[in-house]
């Protein structure tokens, strides 16, 4: 009985190091601890860092998540660099693409290598679109002390940050949050409390680790009390979508008549990106999936 038990475990443990979510790197990792990294969600209104000003009613950003360059298909990137371009020629000035949001992962080991191909391919991006990609970090980008190559390599050189985006009509806030170790952090999450409670606007949320992930508890926010916490908090502050990565695979949930979470499939899977638009006088927002296979 005991040599089986022992032989069941250890087929276990080899099942679990050779998954994509507990390699040996995984199984290694030394951790960065959210609070010590992203102790507030930093305001980028007013500074170099926030996007361009909104002059139009309607306009469209584009999300994706967990690109884990390293071990991503060459494939997905060349056909999403030809359809990014041709979606913001087809969207012009109708409902115009203003920036892409990434949901952290953007590596598989956090090497400087990988942190250098994503850094690449950003700019690529910015040199054939003018957009620039807006990142918080997932928990492969952790691994082997991989926090000091993302303040390098990663632009906006922050984990936790948030904007307004604004016109005559309305404004829009936008918070992108560190959730790598699966959790906020008591720091983040005051910090993040206090911001929300003072501001008006409706929001949009973005995170590596979803609250719902279709019931999967080993993929969602590590702390259930947080992770309640942040349903109310959202509910309670006009909190109109969360979007969130990690699981690799898609899902949506509705929480209530409060906020819709969609998350997203790894790009690295099948190459899923969002369109998320926006208009700001009807206070309407949608979203639509593209796949770069």
């Amino acid at each position: 009985m005991k040599r089986k038990l022992s032989l069941l475990i250890f087929a276990f443990s080899l099942f679990c190091l050779s998954s994509c979510f507990m390699g040996w790197s995984e199984f290694f990792y030394r951790d960065d601890q959210v609070n010590k990294r992203s102790r507030r969600v930093v305001n980028f209104d007013g500074t170099e860092y926030a996007p361009a000003a909104i002059n139009e009613n309607c306009f469209s950003i584009i999300i994706f998540s967990d690109i884990h360059f390293g071990t991503l298909d060459e494939k997905f990137l060349k056909n999403f660099l030809n359809w990014m371009e041709k979606k913001k020629s087809e969207l012009g000035s109708v409902c115009p693409l203003k920036f892409i949001a990434c949901l952290g992962d953007v590596t598989s080991e956090a090497s400087s290598s990988e942190y250098r191909e994503y850094r690449n391919f950003c700019d690529e991006v910015f040199n054939r679109t003018g957009l620039r990609i807006y990142t918080i970090p997932g928990n492969h980008d952790l691994y082997s002390s991989g926090w000091d190559n993302w303040k390098e390599y990663v632009w906006p050189h922050t984990g936790a940050y948030r904007f307004t985006t604004r016109n005559g009509n309305g404004s829009l806030s936008w918070y992108f949050l560190d959730s790598a170790n699966g959790t906020l952090g008591n720091p983040q999450y005051e910090n993040l409390t206090m911001a929300m409670k003072n501001d008006p606007n409706d929001k949009i949320v973005f995170s590596h680790y979803p609250l719902y992930a279709n019931g999967w508890w080993y993929y969602i926010m590590q702390n259930l009390n947080e992770r309640d916490a942040l349903i109310s908090l959202y509910a309670k502050n006009h909190v109109k979508y969360l979007f969130s990565g990690h699981a690799h695979f898609e899902h949506d949930h509705e929480f209530g008549n409060y906020f819709y979470e969609r998350s997203l499939a790894a790009f690295k899977r099948n190459g899923e990106v969002v369109v998320f638009r926006v208009n700001l006088k009807e206070k309407k927002y949608d979203s639509e999936k593209f796949y770069m296979d």
